[in-house]
């Protein structure tokens, strides 16, 4: 058994991105960014309403084992479009692309909310570096929408979390704690 597998099966929602995002960059800077609940195929969830073309830049611990999740939806208000949903991570100096997902209005339309996941897992607990931190990097997590055909003019990011397996919140929490001290 890896040591980065979940060591029962069960995700637990660690941050929530949307309860965070007061603390978050987001670009454009004058663009209009909305929490909102919406529903694509029947299901509502709580969503950030994002221009097409936006980056939103979470400063934050990551827990050991950790998963960005989140459902895209690409609405077809202008005609058929599609967009570019991509997470990333950069500790000030290296930015990693981590997954890069393809959602196009037809999808959304035809099957709901798009599922993105990203593994966070090698961006949490100890790094080597000659600038010994442990436990105490604070990534950059990054998820960037970007046009790809069409004109949406706006997409969405439904119920953004950080989950983790039950033993990677409490050692999360127990870093969170010792890093406030």
């Amino acid at each position: 058994m890896s040591c980065d597998r979940p060591r029962d099966g069960q995700r637990v929602p660690v941050v929530d991105l949307l309860a965070q995002f007061g603390n978050a960059d987001h670009r454009p800077a004058s663009a209009r960014f909305e929490m909102t609940e919406h529903t694509f195929g029947g299901r509502s969830r709580a969503s950030l309403v994002v221009p097409a073309e936006s980056r939103i830049v979470w400063t934050l611990l990551v827990p050991r084992r950790a998963r960005l999740v989140l459902w895209a939806g690409v609405p077809d208000v202008n005609g058929a479009a599609s967009a570019a949903f991509r997470v990333g991570a950069s500790d000030g100096r290296v930015y990693v692309t981590v997954t890069e997902q393809t959602v196009s209005s037809d999808e959304t339309m035809r099957q709901g909310w798009v599922p993105v996941t990203a593994d966070l897992s090698p961006f949490a607990g100890r790094k080597l570096s000659i600038f010994y931190r442990p436990d105490r990097i604070r990534w950059q997590v990054i998820i960037g929408t970007h046009i790809l055909s069409g004109s949406p003019g706006i997409v969405y990011l439904g119920e953004p979390v950080i989950d983790t397996d039950r033993d990677g919140v409490r050692e999360y929490m127990k870093r969170r704690t010792t890093r406030a001290q």
